[in-house]
């Protein structure tokens, strides 16, 4: 069967690593969903079984605070047994942050779970990051919260003390048309 996304990867250079092989099996995936006690939206399942941790040549935009700036998406995480899985990837990822850092350094996360009265937070165990751009910035997938199956871009560092956390797109689908070559 053909993969829905297969027009745009082609369309966006698509490049495969040898660490990630494709397709992933719908089997692969139910043991990533166990491991991560979650399931994953469906249209990012379909994405995985054809282009799991492929690279891209890709940008999408982001609206800050009324002005759009272009953020680009290098590389997707990938779905596979042991350690270059998406789950070890996520727990991995909860481990590593979960450390309190000052809310300022997450601004913007009220759009993920409520944040009144919150003064410091760690990494959000409803983000599993499905992507990065060049600069190693999360670009993340909700699986639960207030807005479970949206996908968000985590500037690590904000311009102008502006937020640094995004609402891309409210699903997968939606940000993978979203998406356009970077010339």
């Amino acid at each position: 069967m053909k993969n829905k996304y297969r027009d745009i990867m082609e369309r966006l250079d698509v490049r495969f690593h040898e660490d990630y092989p494709v397709p992933v099996s719908d089997e692969q995936l139910d043991a990533e969903e166990a491991q991560l006690g979650h399931q994953l939206p469906a249209d990012y399942r379909e994405f995985l079984r054809d282009y799991s941790g492929c690279s891209v040549n890709a940008c999408f935009m982001v609206d800050e605070e009324g002005r759009e700036t272009q953020e680009k998406i290098w590389i997707f995480s990938g779905s596979g047994i042991g350690e270059s899985g998406l789950a070890a990837s996520y727990y991995r990822t909860l481990k590593n942050c979960s450390s309190t850092d000052a809310v300022e350094l997450w601004s913007g996360l009220q759009l993920v779970r409520p944040m009144e009265g919150v003064e410091e937070v760690a990494w959000l165990p409803e983000l599993l990051i499905i992507g990065t751009d060049h600069g190693n910035h999360p670009i993340c997938l909700a699986l639960f919260g207030l807005r479970p199956g949206a996908v968000f871009y985590w500037r690590m560092i904000p311009h102008d003390n502006s937020d640094n956390f995004y609402v891309v797109a409210n699903s997968f689908d939606e940000f993978m048309h979203l998406l356009r070559k970077d010339e």
